[in-house]
């Protein structure tokens, strides 16, 4: 039999086109995206926040203004932050109100991160002195002294105010090296800018999608907080004493360069304050103070001048323990009805003392 001709007449095989690759590409990026989504959102849930805050030359973070904060990890916790035309929490007040006006400075604990609207402690107090008077509650996440000074004289000294409420947590004093945004001249203070920095970068991500991925938020806690510590060392900030070899042996050590910071806006802000005849009380997060012996001592100084009023909030919770935040800040709902009721305490004896219309 004679033998057949091997074929030659086989078609040739296609080789993948380009837009295929690419597709085939974006699938499993895609899918690797999805998985990776799902794995962090039912094994490691993580914070979400949206809006974030916004990047400020002056102040390093704030609010954005007529908005509404979403804070939740899903399957723990959401709260709703409502912030209103002038950037901050709660029911703007109008600079003509006849009601005489207390303005409380601070950071997170002020602004009332972890609770929902209505629950952050500046709105209890409000409610408590039976709105006889109004209450701008100016305070935003990240912020140090030198922040809540300049937002003091730039927004805060316009509505007059009888009362200033001074609100410490530990992280305050190294906040104010990070974001040195006020400094003291002479006799008068100086604001400076931060820079553009990453401003349109940071205004675009605060109001992305992408900060609603579980995936996202994971990278960006972890490298948030690498980028503090970092921050941290080089201003060799004392981290509330979280690090024993970073915090004095005693107060009469030399203060170390956050604390130092802290001290020199400190006493000049109390005593400006006093001088417009501005009552002025402070708090502390509980045992925070205690950390830093030259702040410390320094507020007991002022206190026992007339400068201010330091008002000790571990004896209002006496027999209560679990007063956190499922979010992880240490003042939860409990605890700002705490301190709302205490503060307001205060508020109605230095009313009676000297009549607010005074």
């Amino acid at each position: 039999m004679p033998h057949e001709a091997a074929r030659t007449d086989y078609p040739a095989r296609k080789r993948p086109s380009r837009r295929s690759g690419v597709l085939t590409s974006a699938l499993s990026v895609s899918s690797c995206l999805v998985l990776g989504e799902l794995l962090v959102r039912f094994l490691a849930p993580q914070n979400m926040m949206f809006p974030r805050y916004r990047y400020s030359e002056s102040y390093l973070t704030t609010l954005y203004p007529n908005s509404t904060v979403i804070h939740e990890c899903p399957g723990r916790f959401r709260y709703r932050y409502t912030v209103n035309a002038d950037g901050y929490r709660g029911e703007r007040v109008d600079e003509s109100s006849p009601r005489p006006k207390i303005v409380v400075l601070g950071d997170s604990y002020s602004l009332g991160v972890g609770v929902d609207d209505g629950d952050e402690y500046p709105a209890v107090l409000r409610r408590e002195i039976d709105d006889t008077m109004d209450v701008i509650d100016v305070g935003v996440g990240g912020w140090g002294l030198p922040q809540e000074i300049r937002r003091f004289y730039e927004f805060g000294v316009r509505f007059d105010p009888k009362i200033v409420v001074l609100q410490f947590s530990a992280n305050d004093p190294a906040d104010g090296l990070i974001a040195p945004v006020t400094h003291r001249n002479g006799d008068r203070f100086e604001f400076h800018s931060l820079g553009r920095g990453p401003r349109h970068l940071n205004r675009w991500l605060a109001r992305s999608w992408i900060q609603k991925s579980q995936l996202y938020n994971s990278v960006r806690s972890r490298l948030w907080l690498a980028t503090r510590r970092l921050a941290e060392k080089r201003l060799g900030a004392n981290r509330g004493g979280k690090e024993k070899t970073d915090r004095p042996i005693s107060e009469n050590d030399p203060p170390p360069p956050d604390e130092a910071a802290y001290l020199a806006l400190l006493r000049p802000f109390a005593q400006d304050l006093h001088d417009r005849g501005i009552r002025t009380c402070m708090i502390s997060v509980n045992g925070q103070l205690d950390r830093f012996p030259h702040i410390r001592t320094e507020v007991a100084a002022l206190d026992s001048l007339g400068l201010l009023t330091y008002l000790e909030v571990e004896p209002w919770f006496a027999g209560v323990n679990d007063y956190a935040s499922p979010e992880g800040h240490l003042w939860g709902t409990e605890a700002h009805h705490i301190v709302g009721r205490g503060v307001a305490r205060w508020v109605r004896s230095v009313s009676a003392e000297t009549p607010p219309n005074e």
